[in-house]
């Protein structure tokens, strides 16, 4: 890294922690609270993080196994399902299912224990959709209600609300994702259009489409993803309308697909009613591999991946911007948990030199830099920055060996509610092959109460 860099910052360096305009909450905890005691709560049986869940239409779910493909029944009409179609695993580790000809929303524990969890008497009428339920780390919960043309929502332990309905421009929710601050994606099948839905029930045209929309899926570096009644699949990069494109197509000969992406966002899990199979597509390529053939799964119209996934808040990226230290090893940094008011994260620094002291620069903007053989991207605009310096573990001066985990909670501050945060990282590390400093990968959080 040029030594220009590593002046201006390490001269403001005065204490271990200098902050220039306010820590970011996992360093500096703003008012820490702690975890939510109900979704802390250990379950009698547990799901098994990666397994598959699929609901067939009308009275199946079936569970498949993510390492040897085997398709079993775990569920059918002795549990009371009749018109099933969107799943989606809930933070309580229950899985959740719509059921449409009984206006009910199924949890099933994971030995298949099934229990009406809302019903008519919620206000559900007709409750349906690919992607029809979705629920934020937090536990709250939004549901389909497609015969009223409504979307729900339903907070943990609350009543349910009509968050935006027809008057709003809904015309039959399919599906729909919680996007990393505080507002829904929502493929508007009728409409033939995706929205966006706020907290406050908002809605605005997203994006028209050449067909009808019918699931929905996000990256956490942004980018958008729609399967539409045909099979077809669009990319919208960084989540913009303009940067539409076809990801991959089935020449129109499918029906009714659905998508959700593995639980490290590495393929989209895709399935259709038409064909019945089970694919995996990359979401950079468009490249499809097929894992069960046509007819193994029957009507499929729902699709989960149990355990939750890697928050959609956090994106580690541009390793190639890295720079390496001792013995030609690139460190790394990364993050675990949720940026999430009142949960957890974890801040990994990976792959350092051992006993190395590291600085962490923090702050609210990119302003990309070549720095010797890398790029250091976080913006060092005066006064929107802040530096920590830690000194982590391993044996000192051996090639890879410094690795520390710091974790701490998400405090509550209204004003750090949907902001970015840019993290990089840097150790004093000289070898014949840098600048005297190795350098991470970036490292972006979005810090919410969603």
């Amino acid at each position: 890294m040029a030594r220009r860099l590593v002046a201006a910052l390490v001269s403001a360096l005065d204490s271990a922690l200098v902050s220039r305009r306010g820590a970011l909450p996992l360093i500096a905890s703003i008012g820490a609270l702690p975890l939510l005691v109900a979704l802390a709560a250990p379950a009698q049986a547990q799901f098994t993080p990666g397994d598959i869940y699929v609901a067939s239409w009308k009275k199946t779910i079936y569970k498949v196994d993510p390492t040897t493909w085997a398709v079993t029944t775990f569920a059918d009409q002795a549990d009371g399902i009749d018109g099933v179609s969107g799943l989606v695993w809930h933070p309580n580790d229950e899985l959740l299912v719509l059921s449409y000809y009984n206006d009910t929303v199924f949890s099933f524990d994971s030995a298949g224990v099934a229990t009406a969890k809302w019903t008519a008497a919620n206000g559900l009428n007709g409750p349906f959709g690919q992607n029809g339920l979705a629920c934020t780390v937090g536990g709250l919960t939004y549901v389909a209600n497609w015969d009223n043309r409504e979307l729900l929502e339903i907070p943990l332990g609350g009543a349910a609300t009509v968050l935006a309905d027809a008057a709003d421009s809904i015309a039959h929710p399919d599906g729909f994702i919680a996007g990393p601050c505080k507002n829904l994606y929502l493929a508007n099948r009728d409409g033939k259009n995706v929205l966006q839905v706020t907290p406050g029930g908002n809605v605005a045209v997203f994006d028209t489409l050449p067909d009808q929309p019918m699931s929905i899926a996000l990256h956490p570096d942004g980018c958008l993803y729609v399967a539409c009644l045909y099979g077809d699949v669009y990319k919208y990069q960084d989540h913009k309308a303009s940067l539409r494109r076809k990801l991959v197509g089935f020449g129109r000969k499918l029906a009714t697909p659905v998508i959700r992406f593995n639980r490290d966002y590495s393929k989209l899990l895709f399935t259709s009613s038409g064909k019945g199979n089970l694919a995996l597509i990359d979401p950079t390529t468009g490249s499809v591999t097929e894992v069960l053939p046509a007819g193994s799964l029957g009507s499929p119209l729902g699709l989960e991946v149990v355990g939750g996934h890697d928050d959609i808040g956090i994106h580690d990226y541009r390793y190639d911007a890295r720079e390496s230290g001792t013995g030609g090893v690139f460190p790394s940094i990364d993050a675990s948990g949720h940026p999430v008011f009142g949960e957890s994260m974890t801040l990994e620094l990976r792959d350092f030199v051992g006993g190395g002291l590291v600085s962490v620069v923090t702050g609210y903007n990119e302003d990309p830099q070549t720095q010797g053989n890398g790029t250091f991207f976080v913006s060092l605009t005066p006064g929107d920055y802040t530096v920590l310096q830690i000194t982590v573990g391993g044996t000192p001066g051996v090639a890879g060996d410094g690795d520390l985990d710091y974790t701490d909670d998400i405090g509550v501050d209204p004003a750090l509610d949907c902001v970015e945060w840019y993290l990089q990282a840097f150790c004093d590390d000289p070898t014949p092959d840098n600048s005297g400093y190795s350098l991470s990968n970036p490292l972006r959080l979005i810090t919410r109460s969603f």
